[in-house]
């Protein structure tokens, strides 16, 4: 059997061979090209080859067998590859092959058919025939390892979600309705001010429960009432700055027309006034108690002004003095009044502040000198 034949049958099975392990070609590929080193190669190695197997091989005459040249033995101990295996683009399984000439594409003495009695004359002429067929199909052996899903992930063609800003706050519905129907409300009372907006300022806050970004507050306030041993009580109320000072302040209150000096006891009730009058705006007030509103809490308050200014209650030495009103217009917003009520107001302020904030707080210096009913 001449050169040429048994080079074509060879040729012919190795492209079957080819076309049947075309999956492998990249890892056979690498192999060829790091065969010099693979000596000093290990399981460490990248996923060279899993060697290529050629379709079952023809029976061969023994006679041209025992002239072929001897092929050399592979070890089971030599050089291995790892090898990874992909189904649907993943990683399922990893395995170890072994690696070197006669896991490649170098075909094996026994797959040839029998070489005839010129088989050792031509030795040579096969084997560079063989590595010219490998540099040949190198580019159709060579394939697109399996993209894995990780990659397609993290693609750049569609751009991430912006973030959202963790400093942003989340809008709050009831107090944003609140704030709407706060404006025309305000506008519609006609709320009490001293000259210039302001009245004097408090001698001392003698509590405080201001809650960061509220945004209204009101402050429940004590003067005296000279010459007569009287105190009185009012509220101050208006919108709140971040500082947790006023930035502006109305005044409601009940007092008799003309004056406590003029209010007769005799009288079940007096004409009233609910607006501050020079008294007010001249005599500095000994105590305070500041609480902060949100906006739902300033709109039930601002609800209660309005209430009061329609109804106009009318002023009573015994019965409904300037101590009542100030707690009838506080009690939507949760302050609570002295346990007693029947008390003299420089004693009901301060009963009423203990009372709210579970404790006794501070007194002016000069605050329980001048006690008196009202």
């Amino acid at each position: 059997m001449s050169v040429e034949y048994r080079w074509t049958n060879m040729k012919n099975r190795q492209d079957r061979a080819i076309a049947l392990r075309r999956s492998a070609g990249f890892l056979a590929l690498a192999g060829t090209l790091l065969l010099p080193l693979a000596g000093c190669m290990s399981s460490g190695a990248s996923s060279l080859a899993d060697g290529l197997v050629l379709e079952k091989p023809v029976a061969a005459a023994p006679a041209a067998q025992a002239t072929a040249e001897p092929r050399p033995a592979t070890s089971s101990s030599g050089p291995t590859a790892r090898k990874e295996i992909y189904k649907d683009g993943k990683l399922v399984d990893t395995v170890n092959v072994p690696i070197g000439p006669t896991s490649m594409l170098t075909p094996q003495d026994d797959n040839l058919p029998d070489a005839g009695p010129d088989a050792g004359h031509n030795t040579e002429t096969v084997t560079a025939s063989v590595e010219k067929l490998q540099v040949e199909n190198v580019s159709a052996l060579v394939e697109e390892p399996p993209v894995r899903p990780v990659e397609v992930a993290h693609s750049a063609v569609i751009a991430p979600l912006a973030a959202e800003s963790a400093d942003e706050p989340v809008a709050d519905t009831a107090e944003a309705q609140a704030e709407a129907r706060i404006k025309p409300l305000f506008a519609s009372i006609d709320h009490g001010q001293c000259k210039g907006g302001w009245g004097p300022k408090p001698q001392m806050i003698n509590a405080r429960r201001v809650t960061n970004g509220d945004p209204y507050y009101i402050e429940m306030r004590m003067r005296h009432t000279p010459p007569l041993p009287i105190g009185h009580v009012y509220v101050a109320y208006g919108r709140l700055g971040a500082d947790g000072e006023p930035l502006d302040e109305h005044l409601i209150m009940l007092a008799p027309i003309g004056g406590y000096g003029s209010a007769n006891p005799a009288k079940s009730t007096e004409i009233s006034r609910m607006k501050p009058d020079m008294t007010d705006c001249s005599l500095r007030p000994v105590g305070a108690y500041r609480v902060s509103l949100n906006a739902q809490n300033y709109e039930k308050l601002l609800k209660r002004i309005a209430q009061a200014k329609r109804e106009k209650p009318m002023y009573q030495v015994w019965s409904y003095n300037c101590n009542h009103f100030l707690s009838d217009i506080v009690a939507p917003v949760g302050i609570l009044p002295p346990v007693n009520r029947q008390t003299a107001s420089l004693q009901y302020f301060y009963e009423m502040m203990d009372r709210n904030e579970g404790r006794k707080v501070a007194r002016g210096p000069a605050s329980l000198k001048l006690a008196s009913f009202n």
